[in-house]
C-alpha cells in the first residue's frame, strides 16, 4: 500500500506541477494562445532564429519536460520494486512515456517529426497504462460505470488520432478530451485502489 500511495502522490504532484507551469507558460507566450483550440506543443516553440520573443516560454516549457522526465523516473523506480514490473506491457508502456518526454524537448517548429513522435509516445503510453488499470479493476466497478469509462477513454483517444491523422482544424482541440480522459480515468483508478487497499499489481 505504501508503494501505491507513493505512486499516487508522485502522479498527482506531476499533474499539479504541469497545471501551474501551463498557466505560467501561457502568460509568457508571445502570441495569443487558445487553451481550447491550439496544440499544446506550440507553447514549446523556439521561434525565429533571429528573435528572442519565445525565449522565456520555450525554456519554461523545456524545464517542465525535464521535471516530467525526473518525476516519471521516480514513478518507474517505485513500480520497479513491485511484481507489476514483471509484466512486459507495464515496463514497455512506462518506458514509452519516458522516451516521449525526452523527444518532446525538441521544439515543434524546428523538429516537428521528432516532437510529434514524442507527444504520440507519451499519449500512447499513458493511454495503455490507464487502460490496464481500468481492466484490472473491472470487478470493483459497476458494469455501467466501467463501460462508460472505457467509452470515454477510448473514444477520446480515437477522436484525437483521427483529427491528427487527417490534419483537421480540430486537431488542437482534440488533445483536450484525450488528456482529460486519461487523467480522469487514472485518478479514479488510483482512488479506487487506495480506497479498497488493492496492491498495484
Amino acid at each position: 500500500m505504501k508503494d501505491l500511495q507513493r505512486i499516487a502522490s508522485l502522479y498527482r504532484g506531476l499533474l499539479l506541477f504541469n497545471l501551474v507551469m501551463l498557466i505560467v507558460i501561457i502568460a509568457l507566450y508571445p502570441e495569443q494562445f487558445s487553451l481550447l483550440r491550439d496544440p499544446v506543443s506550440w507553447l514549446g516553440k523556439m521561434g525565429p532564429s533571429e528573435g528572442w520573443n519565445y525565449y522565456s516560454s520555450f525554456w519554461f516549457f523545456s524545464a517542465a519536460l525535464l521535471f516530467n522526465i525526473f518525476r516519471w523516473n521516480q514513478i518507474i523506480s517505485v513500480l520497479a520494486q513491485n511484481p507489476a514490473w514483471k509484466k512486459p506491457l507495464v515496463r514497455i508502456a512506462c518506458r514509452v512515456v519516458l522516451a516521449g518526454f525526452v523527444l518532446m524537448i525538441f521544439p515543434c517548429d524546428r523538429f516537428d517529426p521528432v516532437h510529434s513522435t514524442g507527444g504520440s509516445l507519451v499519449g500512447l503510453g499513458l493511454w495503455v497504462i490507464s487502460t490496464m488499470m481500468l481492466v484490472r479493476l473491472k470487478e470493483i466497478f459497476e458494469s455501467s460505470i466501467y463501460s462508460v469509462l472505457h467509452i470515454i477513454l477510448h473514444g477520446s483517444a480515437l477522436f484525437c488520432i483521427i483529427n491528427f491523422a487527417l490534419d483537421t482544424t480540430l486537431k488542437g482541440f482534440s488533445q483536450r478530451p484525450a488528456i482529460l480522459a486519461i487523467v480522469i480515468v487514472t485518478n479514479i483508478c488510483l482512488h479506487i485502489q487506495l480506497k479498497e487497499r488493492i496492491c498495484p499489481y
